[in-house]
């Protein structure tokens, strides 16, 4: 009997609904990456395009 990784169980893609400000703490952290998201409403690619600007100006300051 084989065994299956979670990817081989896992669909492709899932929709889930979280927060803004857990959306945006996921992408400044860097645990969720934006170029994984894909923005489904105006909402969304705000907080996802001002993460995005956020995270980059922390990281140049940090350099």
């Amino acid at each position: 009997m084989s065994r299956q990784t979670l990817s081989q169980v896992l669909p492709d893609t899932a929709k889930v609904e979280i927060s803004g400000d857990l959306l945006a703490k996921l992408i400044v952290s860097g645990l969720l990456p934006g170029s994984e998201c894909k923005c489904l409403d105006a909402n969304a690619k705000q907080i996802i395009w001002q993460s995005l600007l956020s995270s980059s100006v922390a990281q140049n300051s940090a350099v």
